[in-house]
């Protein structure tokens, strides 16, 4: 949420609804019995995160994957994950390939659209970085990742609905 929220012409309009705080794997049960120990509650447990509450309105996930890479790419997105770099004078991880960040992003909104449903947010954010970093990006290694999951189909469904549905048309609705 915080890296897409650059995109938008005011970030303000980038709303979030949980803290996604990616950390290793090791430390996964450590960092979920210090956050109970403060007053979160565990909610959620998959083979990729932990979800906690904290009334009335902190919802965090701890996650050591932001998805699962046994249902939603595979090998495709842990190799692209070890492509990740950091960088000391911003203290960021980013990813060494653009197309690796959008293959992570198309696959963390391919979760949502066959698991539990993808709003609207999902696709402005998914065509906002589209519309910035289309022209840099190799669709051909792109469209490779979509074969290495069993939602080809719908990776590309996704990638057309993001790239046709938010025409010029609506960048005013997209702006304000």
């Amino acid at each position: 949420g915080f890296v897409l929220k650059a995109l938008y012409e005011q970030e303000e309009l980038r709303f979030m609804t949980d803290i996604d705080i990616l950390i290793d794997k090791e430390n996964m049960e450590k960092a979920c019995s210090l956050l109970v120990s403060k007053g979160y509650e565990q909610k959620t447990r998959s083979d990729h995160d932990i979800g906690l509450v904290r009334k009335p309105y902190i919802f965090l996930e701890l996650h050591h994957l932001l998805i699962s890479s046994s249902s939603y790419g595979g090998k495709f997105v842990s190799n692209s994950l070890k492509r990740v770099k950091f960088l000391p004078s911003s203290k960021e991880y980013v990813f060494e390939k653009r197309e690796d960040e959008f293959i992570y992003l198309l696959f963390h909104l391919l979760k949502h659209y066959v698991s539990a449903g993808s709003g609207i947010k999902n696709y402005i954010d998914m065509y906002l970085y589209l519309k910035r970093y289309k022209e840099e990006m190799d669709f051909s290694y792109i469209h490779q990742a979509y074969k290495e999951t069993k939602y080809e189909k719908e990776c590309y469904f996704i990638e057309e609905v993001c790239l046709d549905l938010f025409s010029p048309k609506y960048d005013e609705f997209v702006k304000k």
